[in-house]
């Protein structure tokens, strides 16, 4: 939680490549091997939003632009040429500092056991819960990191994993291989308005400096009757404060940055600003609170949403 979310990160042009014509066949080519079958057919170019992908050598390509989609360490980047210019503010000493150890610390917050593990789960299984039930065709795991959901999914077939980070994905790759991901912007997310029946999105908005950006692309690509799953920390309630002051800020203290600051800076949104943005943007429909249940954030850590579209969007 304490971490990085599917923020943008500015970054080169992907070279162009020829696609392969429609008649040519497919079997084989790497690109349809590291996206599931029911995912190729509602995937676009985030340039110009034609589709579908077709295959290319080490990928897949738009045909209408020619834009290359190319694969690194089995993991397909489908991220756009250029993504939303990050504030100043992430340039901060402290806050680089902690991207570049952060790597190595993810496990800390995602793979730990007791008290922090018991709490870091908490929204995985809430989500959990709140798809049993239910047969979706497509879901897409928003924000994946290191594939930490997947130990709460029975069926990993419907599922493709999105995060912005290729080294934390090629970590989801090697412990999960039966859990297909890839690299994308959820700003500009590669799918067809109304394509998938549920988002699972854990520990994420909170780290979004561009909040609308990414919701209203949740909003566009679910499907009508579909659902998104949105867990948060507390951020602001006087539970997670506390909660936080006994654990990382310990585990961080004299790690060479400020984590206070760090933390203002990873977490820029309380809970109370994540739930107005997601009312903007979709219907609640469920309300899960942990530890106590109580109608309060200061008195719990956790808070899971399901949502259902609004009426007049997309979905």
């Amino acid at each position: 939680m304490d971490g990085r979310g599917l923020a943008t990160r500015p970054g080169g042009t992907p070279g162009r490549v020829r696609p392969r014509g429609r008649g040519t066949p497919r079997p084989g080519v790497e690109g349809r091997r590291l996206i599931p079958d029911r995912f190729l057919a509602v995937l676009r170019c985030v340039e110009c939003g034609s589709g579908p992908l077709e295959t290319a050598d080490g990928g897949l390509a738009c045909a209408s632009c020619s834009r290359a989609y190319p694969s690194t360490g089995g993991v397909l980047d489908l991220t756009p040429a250029r993504s939303l210019p990050l504030p100043r503010l992430y340039q901060d000493p402290d806050y680089v500092a902690w991207t570049q150890r952060f790597a190595g610390e993810y496990d800390y917050f995602s793979e730990t056991r007791g008290p922090i593990g018991w709490v870091e789960d908490a929204g995985h299984r809430a989500v959990r819960a709140m798809r049993q039930g239910r047969s979706p065709h497509r879901v897409i795991d928003l924000g994946c990191g290191n594939g930490v959901h997947r130990r709460f999914v029975d069926d990993p077939a419907p599922f493709l994993a999105f995060d912005h980070d290729p080294a934390i994905l090629g970590v989801l790759r090697a412990r999960y291989p039966d859990y297909a991901c890839a690299r994308a912007d959820g700003h500009r997310l590669p799918l067809a308005d109304r394509s998938v029946d549920q988002i699972v999105n854990v520990y994420n908005l909170e780290h979004m400096p561009f909040l609308d950006h990414v919701l209203e692309e949740m909003a566009r690509v679910l499907a009508p009757g579909g659902e998104a799953y949105v867990s948060v920390p507390n951020e602001g309630g006087r539970a997670w404060s506390l909660g936080r002051a006994l654990t990382s800020a310990r585990h961080f203290r004299g790690a060479g940055f400020d984590y206070s600051r760090v933390i203002s800076i990873s977490h820029i949104h309380c809970v109370w600003e994540l739930e107005k943005a997601v009312r903007r943007h979709f219907r609640i429909l469920q309300c899960v609170r942990f530890p106590t249940g109580l109608p309060s954030f200061h008195l719990n850590l956790v808070t899971t949403w399901r949502c259902g579209p609004r009426a007049g969007t997309l979905g």
